[in-house]
């Protein structure tokens, strides 16, 4: 696999990348998540502008970018219920920023696998086969 060079000048304007400056790559990491899921991408961009509106001591492009970087895109279901929650409690008004996100997503991905098991012992599951599940309580 071949590895991506970083560019630090643009080749159509002649602009300098810096350290501070990461926009470009947090562009790059977008574009490679909406590459694989662009509903994420789309849910990522929202909440980052929520925390950079809401939260000014988080308005940092190197925050976001942290973040973005530190994803691992292996369980999309799980960052989609992260973001979904996040952003439905509100917790970016709670001041609650980029370091609160990242710990909530790496939680909720550790625990997940006992999450779905503890969901599926509390509600249960469906029956296949309504008929076949007639049959044997005796009611056909």
């Amino acid at each position: 696999m071949a590895k991506k060079k970083k560019m630090s000048k643009c080749p159509a304007c002649g602009y300098q990348f810096s350290r501070m400056n990461r926009s470009f790559e947090l562009r790059q990491l977008y574009w490679d998540i909406a590459d694989k899921d662009k509903l994420l991408s789309t849910q990522l961009k929202k909440t980052s502008r929520l925390i950079r509106k809401n939260i000014p001591s988080d308005n940092n492009e190197e925050y976001e970018y942290q973040l973005i970087k530190g994803l691992q895109i292996d369980d999309i279901d799980g960052l989609k219920w992260s973001l979904n929650w996040y952003i439905k409690e509100k917790t970016y008004l709670q001041g609650k920023g980029f370091s609160y996100l990242k710990s909530l997503i790496r939680n909720h991905l550790k625990d997940r696998k006992l999450l779905v098991k503890s969901e599926l012992r509390r509600l249960g599951k469906s029956p296949k086969n309504i008929s076949n599940k007639r049959k044997e309580l005796g009611y056909d």
